[in-house]
């Protein structure tokens, strides 16, 4: 088996366990799981600050959080998600709120992996979207549109 489907197998079986914990150490279990022996620290966040320039950007980075400070941006975003009830809000603020939380995860880029982030993150966010409920993403409308849509912002 190559690397990628190894790692494609260990997200599938992430997703069939029901359990979730919307907490920065669930974040860190999930990047452990699925990159442990592919990437040196796989679990542990970045010890160091990142840039990278995006052709999108004109060449700029996006400004990513400081190392010492990722614990507690990730933190004080998953407190404020937590408080949010998406029960009785319209479609597209529920895309549009789980958007921007998923892109404050990915702007902090907490792990090391400098083309990754989106794998764990994918992961994260889908397990987060099935202890709300969603469970079809093979064929979620909802799910490859807010997908594609927030990987565009």
């Amino acid at each position: 088996m190559t690397d990628k489907e190894i790692i494609y197998n260990r997200y599938q079986e992430l997703l069939l366990h029901k359990d979730f914990e919307l907490t920065v150490e669930y974040l860190q279990k999930i990047h452990a799981y699925l990159f442990a022996g592919f990437i040196p620290n796989s679990g542990q966040f970045r010890t160091y600050n990142i840039t990278k320039k995006e052709e999108i950007l004109y060449g700029n980075s996006v400004i990513y959080a400081d190392y010492h400070n990722i614990n507690a941006y990730l933190k004080y975003d998953i407190t404020y998600e937590k408080q949010i009830d998406y029960h009785n809000i319209s479609y597209e603020l529920l895309i549009k709120r789980i958007s921007d939380f998923l892109l404050r995860i990915w702007q902090a880029h907490p792990f090391e992996d400098e083309n990754e982030p989106l794998g764990q993150q994918k992961t994260y966010l889908q397990k987060y979207l099935q202890n709300k409920g969603f469970t079809d993403f093979g064929k979620s409308f909802f799910l490859n549109k807010f997908y594609n849509f927030s990987i565009k912002c």
